[in-house]
C-alpha cells in the first residue's frame, strides 16, 4: 500500500512538472513567434528590394539605349500580338527577367510592380504629356530633365489583388492590368506590407524601404497628403 502511495505521489509530481514544463514551453513560443515573423518579413523585404534594384537597373540600361527616355508604363506596339507592350516587357533585354517582377510577400499574381504613371484623374491617355508621372500611357520623361530624380518615384509595390474587389483581376507580366499607378486612388490603397513599409524606386535608380507619412507626405494645410514624390513637375503638386 505504502509502495503505491509513494508510486502515485511520483507520477502526480511528474505530470506537474510535466505541465509546468508545457507552460514554460508555450511562454517561450509566445515571445519568439513574432520574432521570428519579423525575420521572415525581413528577409522577404530585402528580397523585394533587391529585386526592385535589379528592374531600376534594368530600366536604366534601357534609357542609354532609348535616346534617354525612361521606359513607357505601356504603349502602342502594332506588331504585337496585344497590339502594346508594357514597361517590364520593355525592359527584359536588359536584364529585367520575369523572376524579379515577384515579391514574396504578395499571395496573389506574378508582378507586383506599378509604374509611376499618373495622380491626377482624367489625365490616363496614350501619348498625353499631362500624365503626371514618368513611366505613363504611351510617354514617358527623360530622368536628366526632371529637377529631383532622386525624390520622384520610379516603380512601387502593387496592392493584392483580388476579383472580388479588382475588376481586373490580378496583375501578370506583359499585361497592361497592373502594369501602371494610374490615379489618386491608388495611392491610398499602397500596403506598405514590408514591416510597415513600402519598397520604391526612384528616378535615379536608388531603391528605399519608405513608411507611409514619407511616400504620402509633405501634408498639406488642409489635412491632405499631396504626394509630391508621384509628381514629375513639382509645380503641379498641390498645395492646399
Amino acid at each position: 500500500m505504502e509502495t503505491r502511495r509513494v508510486w502515485g505521489w511520483r507520477l502526480g509530481f511528474t505530470l506537474v512538472e510535466l505541465l509546468v514544463v508545457i507552460a514554460i514551453i508555450a511562454v517561450l513560443a509566445s515571445l519568439l513567434l513574432p520574432a521570428l515573423a519579423t525575420a521572415k518579413e525581413q528577409a522577404k523585404k530585402t528580397r523585394c528590394f533587391n529585386n526592385n534594384r535589379q528592374l531600376m537597373l534594368a530600366a536604366t540600361m534601357y534609357v542609354g539605349d532609348s535616346r534617354g527616355y525612361l521606359p513607357c508604363g505601356s504603349m502602342s506596339a502594332p506588331l504585337s500580338r496585344k497590339g502594346y507592350v508594357t514597361w517590364d516587357e520593355q525592359v527584359v533585354p536588359f536584364g529585367g527577367i520575369t523572376n524579379l517582377l515577384v515579391c514574396p510577400s504578395h499571395k496573389f499574381g506574378r508582378r507586383h510592380y506599378w509604374a509611376n504613371a499618373n495622380v491626377e484623374n482624367g489625365q490616363q491617355s496614350e501619348g498625353n504629356p499631362r500624365q503626371t508621372g514618368i513611366m505613363a500611357l504611351g510617354f514617358s520623361a527623360r530622368p536628366e530633365t526632371l529637377q529631383n530624380p532622386s525624390g520622384v518615384v520610379a516603380l512601387t509595390e502593387i496592392r493584392d489583388q483580388k476579383a472580388s474587389y479588382a475588376f481586373g483581376g490580378v496583375s501578370n507580366p506583359g499585361e497592361g492590368w497592373g502594369s501602371m499607378l494610374f490615379a489618386y486612388e491608388d495611392l491610398f490603397i499602397l500596403q506598405f506590407r514590408h514591416l510597415k513599409r513600402e519598397t520604391i524606386s526612384f528616378s535615379d535608380g536608388h531603391v528605399e524601404n519608405s513608411a507611409s507619412n514619407v511616400l504620402m507626405g509633405p501634408k498639406l494645410s488642409s489635412g491632405k497628403w499631396s504626394f509630391e514624390r508621384f509628381y514629375r513637375d513639382p509645380e503641379r503638386v498641390p498645395r492646399r
